[in-house]
């Protein structure tokens, strides 16, 4: 699913959220202008990911549900088995998420 300059944003707020950190998710695409960028956010927001754009390039390559089945063992404190996420760089943006980061981390994402 990725290459080394992959890059994967985790946004699981509320829509309204996702609108305030719309420059930094811009910000986050002109540090990795070359990057397929994949945003993970809640279903509410996934239209809307779709359709922001940055100096007319997609803001996002890919946008998931945090509701996908393939994320929920990054939840969890002691997971069986994580998702292979291979990306360079990861950005969380959630409150308490430290588990959360451990494990993303864990699964291959820096």
């Amino acid at each position: 699913m990725s290459c080394s300059s992959d890059v994967i944003v985790f946004r699981p707020g509320a829509v309204g959220d996702l609108i305030v950190a719309r420059g930094a998710c811009a910000a986050i695409r002109r540090r990795h202008p070359y990057a397929s960028i994949t945003i993970v956010a809640r279903p509410d927001a996934l239209r809307l990911l779709k359709s922001v754009t940055v100096a007319a390039e997609p803001l996002a390559n890919e946008v998931f549900s945090v509701d996908d089945r393939r994320f929920a063992p990054l939840y969890l404190e002691q997971p069986a088995d994580l998702p292979e996420l291979n990306y360079a760089a990861a950005y969380v943006w959630m409150n308490d998420g430290a588990v959360f980061a451990r494990n993303l981390r864990r699964a291959g994402a820096d």
